[in-house]
């Protein structure tokens, strides 16, 4: 008997979904008890500190706005600090800020949580939802994130799933996840393929090559700033002017009448992709001392004429990752649409346009991302060996489910054990509360100085504890179909796990005298990878050095934007430009950074502090 599952995550900005493979090889999504298999990525902290994760959580979105945190995602890895990242916080109903280093942080109950804690409550939820539903221990995961997610956000990512009581065994790229999931390197055939990434809080484009086993990404281009929940805002505009048009008055001035305006704004854009005509009526709205009726409509012309322009902009980003994987469209064999945005039938069309051929659809896009890194996590964990087969097959069939709302009673009695945690089963690891620092191993001079270190600067990151208690009223249950499989005993036969071959999505440099950047990983190099520059002091008898990294294309510190800084300290005093410093930027296969430096005169490492920024 194996130690448990290993299943696959899409961690996505308004949805997340857990999915695993069954020992036959084929992947199922796991569903609650009510037959969701797409968890609202919402987060509800009540009272009395409990935590209420996925469709209870979100029907709090209206009763108690403040306390209940949604697309949160769309900040993670920003330096809260900065003017932009700010603003676009102003747009939600809960309070997100800079706490320390700028690290983004949402405050319930005169409590503050960073966003990897906020992450950390959707997966503990997701890994309860795996394990009820197969009845066995779930302690390892595959973790899927933008293809365009820097090193922050990615290690962000990771931190949450450690916080959840998983061991992490890949963070993959979404839209790789979606190759692995229509399972093309069986066809046999070199091939290059298009997946076009509409979420609901990012947009990426990734161009992959695949030849035989092996999935290489030829280049990957994206906006952290654009995905589903810009159309629910534009729908909500209208809707919003509409009101105003009526009575005279803003929806704002009714908190509970405003976010069910909004709500009502992303139902009717899932309307529209099916019907003609959606709308919202409510009546007898009690606002500013007044009680007003409102009425809205909306066709799905007005619709395509209230977004068409963010369908285009995908399309920018569309050219620019063609461009650098120096590919035409007609060198495209395949495309795969990824997300729930790519429902829309405005966006369906002009992919369709754009790519001169119809995109492959047998997979739900929702789905596709999670049922590809359940894939990846069974070739990871040793295929069909990581189910207890012979266990499975002792079952008699009034001890397993058959649908959604039937739960097994073995795994009822202890999901019943369980329900009060966020923990999983005494056999999983629990990981320390405080939140991990991202690793930084210090390492070759290229003519450009380094700057002295700012003295006193403060050391690593924002540490807030997990509250204990995760409310999981659901009993999740697998389909019938896959319960059989598992009774049946049937296994996969080997087959070799496909090698993935991912990119940097972002040059990665440090700040030189002047502001000025010099790169050291080039955008689009394939991972893993390790580059070393030489460095020099500037300054006569300068005994310590600053290293700040910064992601971004731009030629000057303030055109990128900075993931952290590092001191390198007890320098030998010397004239300057004769004590060099060797740094080594290593990406790994996760796409996680890592940083060495060493002084070349003594050889040894110095003592590093790291100051991380947005994680």
């Amino acid at each position: 008997m194996g130690g448990g599952l290993a299943i696959g995550i899409d961690l996505g900005t308004t949805t997340s979904l857990a999915s695993v493979c069954m020992p036959d090889g084929q992947p199922r999504l796991l569903r609650d008890a009510q037959g969701h298999g797409i968890i609202p990525s919402v987060v509800s902290i009540l009272p009395d500190g409990r935590i209420l994760v996925g469709q209870r959580a979100k029907e709090r979105l209206v009763l108690d706005p403040e306390n209940t945190f949604f697309s949160t995602k769309r900040f993670i890895g920003r330096d809260m600090r900065q003017e932009e990242n700010s603003w676009a916080a102003t747009a939600y109903p809960f309070r997100i800020h800079a706490g320390e280093n700028g690290v983004p942080v949402v405050r319930s109950h005169g409590r503050e949580y960073t966003l990897t804690d906020v992450g950390g409550m959707i997966l503990a939820y997701l890994k309860k939802v795996a394990e009820q539903a197969t009845g066995l221990p779930v302690p390892q995961a595959v973790i899927t994130v933008p293809a365009n997610f820097n090193d922050v956000q990615r290690t962000t990512t990771r931190q949450a799933g450690e916080r959840a009581g998983f061991e992490v065994l890949r963070i993959i790229n979404e839209p790789t996840a979606a190759a692995l999931a229509y399972g093309l390197e069986r066809r046999g055939e070199n091939e290059r393929i298009a997946v076009y990434d509409f979420g609901g809080g990012t947009f990426d484009m990734t161009i992959l090559e695949l030849r035989g086993q092996v999935y290489e990404v030829l280049a990957t281009a994206g906006n952290t700033l654009l995905g589903g929940d810009d159309f629910d805002r534009r729908v909500f505009d209208r809707m919003a002017k509409a009101f105003e048009a009526q009575t005279g008055l803003h929806p704002r001035e009714n908190r509970e009448f405003h976010q069910r305006m909004f709500l009502a704004a992303e139902r009717i854009k899932c309307q529209l992709s099916d019907w003609l005509v959606a709308g919202f009526t409510e009546r007898g709205v009690e606002i500013a001392g007044r009680r007003v009726d409102f009425q809205f409509e909306m066709s799905r012309e007005q619709f395509n004429e209230a977004c068409g322009d963010l369908v285009d902009m995908s399309f920018d980003v569309c050219d620019e990752a063609l461009r650098m994987a120096d590919c035409t469209l007609t060198s495209i064999d395949q495309v795969i649409l990824v997300g729930g945005t790519t429902r829309i039938p405005l966006l369906r069309e002009r992919v369709t346009k754009y790519f001169l051929r119809p995109p492959l659809d047998r997979i739900q896009p929702d789905t596709v991302v999670s049922l590809g890194a359940a894939i990846h996590a069974f070739s990871l964990a040793g295929g069909p060996r990581m189910w207890p087969l012979p266990a499975a097959a002792g079952q008699t069939a009034d001890q397993v489910s058959t649908g959604p709302g039937a739960a097994p009673a073995k795994v009822a009695a202890r999901a019943a054990e369980d329900a009060a945690g966020a923990g999983g089963p005494s056999r999983t690891p629990v990981p320390p509360r405080g939140v991990p620092e991202l690793r930084m191993t210090l390492e070759p001079p290229t003519g450009f100085g380094l700057p002295a270190a700012h003295p006193g600067s403060p050391a690593g990151g924002a540490r807030l504890p997990l509250p204990p208690t995760l409310d999981v009223s659901a009993m999740p249950a697998l389909h019938a179909e896959a319960v059989q499989s598992i009774l049946a005993g049937r296994a996969a036969a080997p087959r070799p796990a496909p090698v993935l071959i991912d990119v940097t999505p972002m040059t990665l440099g440090i700040q030189t005298v002047g502001g000025n950047v010099e790169p050291i990983i080039r955008r689009n190099s394939k991972v893993p990878v390790e580059k070393t520059r030489l460095f020099a002091t500037t300054a006569d008898d300068q005994t310590a050095v600053l290293i700040r990294v910064c992601q971004g294309e731009g030629k000057k510190i303030a055109e990128n934007v900075v993931l952290g800084e590092m001191t390198l300290e007890d320098l030998p005093p010397g004239p300057r430009g004769s004590v060099s410093v060797k740094v080594t930027f290593e990406i790994d296969t996760d796409g996680i950074f890592s940083a060495t430096a060493v002084d070349t005169k003594t050889g040894r490492a110095q003592r590093i502090r790291l100051t991380l920024f947005g994680g």
